[in-house]
């Protein structure tokens, strides 16, 4: 039983936008579906298109291309019928529409036949409504033999408000989603570049989401980070230009600070760091691969090797002073290997779930400390707070209180 995921490239009428004109960030819609759907476990694509565009057929190309999952074009209903199987389970997004990533995985994850519905709302008028308190949400998992059968049955057809109905017909289990999805812009229908707008600024905001190893600056740069992310993204910057732009910042950063330029090198290994946070955020809302784990530890060790390297050169060859300036470099590497190590959220009491990013360092935070200080001519003291802040975070880590027990 395979998860075969049925989209739609509608062709547009007179005077609407066409599909391809209408972009989030650096996709078509339907080429946000498709990842989603990819990232839902889908084992192959179809996308129905009459015509197909050439943006259609080289975004197609891509995707088979970088995820390995078969990215089928077919024009009609036959066409469709070759590539379908009777035990498949066919996930079917709307045209147009945009889910929430965790919808679509519930969705992929449920008993078919299964629909996405949101209770009828102002926001959610103009979805296509399946009885007197609901509309559809825009997804649905269906049988292969419903498919197909469907299709046997009729000629000339709009595929899916028959497959729509015939799932209402047969009493599909139904997944309730929130209505204030639809007012947030996280489930919305791409019809004008309005709603493209909205979904990119619903996007960004959860590409900024909290996450295990969050520090107290990342949190107040947040709205910030949301905001640069969105522009990225309508630039069409790559989430992997901007992986290798952080990697490179990290060697200028280490090499500076071995040429004795301490301040060039931690803004250097700092924007490093925010090269590497953007990349994330990016990532997360283009839906493409994360920077590979090395090269993330490539960046977060040459913001300790250029931290390293200024303190070394404050100790002046002192034993004591050299180990008080390692030692706060020591415990937060320790501290982002067991975030790294702890990143699942449904973990028993996960170690970084005890420590708030309020009390948490981090090479940012540390870079950011030390780079003040060198600006103020206190370099001593600021490599004095960051081992005072070290101390904290992992005084905060140890004492916190345990999971309360019944």
């Amino acid at each position: 039983m395979r998860l075969v995921a049925l989209l739609s490239a509608r062709v547009p009428t007179v005077g609407a936008f066409a599909p391809d004109e209408l972009r989030i960030g650096v996709h078509t819609p339907v080429e946000h579906q498709a990842r989603q759907a990819i990232l839902a476990g889908a084992e192959q694509l179809i996308i129905r298109s009459e015509m197909p565009s050439p943006v259609l057929v080289r975004a197609a190309e891509r995707l088979s291309r970088e995820s390995g999952v078969p990215v089928l074009l077919v024009a009609d209903g036959p066409d469709l019928t070759r590539h379908i199987e009777k035990d498949d389970h066919v996930l079917m997004i709307a045209a147009q529409m945009i889910l929430p990533q965790s919808a679509m995985e519930s969705l992929a994850a449920a008993s078919a036949p299964a629909l996405l519905v949101t209770p009828t709302e102002p926001a959610t008028e103009h979805f296509e409504r399946i009885d007197g308190r609901h509309v559809w949400a825009g997804g649905a998992l269906l049988p292969g033999d419903m498919l197909l059968a469907t299709i046997d049955m009729l000629g000339e057809w709009d595929l899916e408000l028959t497959l729509l109905r015939r799932a209402v017909q047969q009493g599909a289990q139904r997944i309730e989603l929130a209505p204030d999805l639809a007012t947030s812009g996280r489930l919305v229908r791409i019809d004008a570049r309005t709603d493209a707008e909205r979904a990119l600024a619903a996007l960004s905001q959860s590409g900024f989401a909290d996450e295990p190893g969050q520090d107290a600056l990342s949190t107040v740069l947040a709205p910030v980070g949301r905001y640069i992310v969105a522009q990225l993204t309508r630039l069409e910057v790559r989430p992997e230009q901007l992986c290798w732009a952080a990697a490179l910042l990290s060697v200028l950063g280490v090499t500076a600070a071995t040429a004795d330029w301490p301040r060039i090198a931690l803004i250097f290994a700092l924007v490093a760091e925010a090269a590497l946070g953007l990349h994330r955020g990016c990532a997360q809302v283009m839906l493409r691969r994360r920077a590979p784990l090395w090269l993330q530890v490539l960046v977060k060790g040459a913001s300790l090797a250029v931290l390293g390297v200024i303190g070394g050169r404050l100790g002046e060859g002192s034993a004591l002073a050299l180990a008080g300036a390692g030692l706060p470099l020591g415990l937060i590497a320790v501290q982002s290997i067991a975030d790294t190590r702890d990143k699942s959220p449904t973990s028993a009491a996960p170690l970084s779930a005890r420590s708030s990013r309020w009390t948490r360092l981090t090479t940012a935070m540390a870079l950011t400390i030390a780079l003040v200080g060198s600006l103020g001519g206190m370099t001593v003291e600021a490599f004095i707070l960051i081992g005072l802040c070290a101390f904290g975070t992992i005084a905060a880590r140890l004492l916190a209180p345990g999971e309360k027990r019944i």
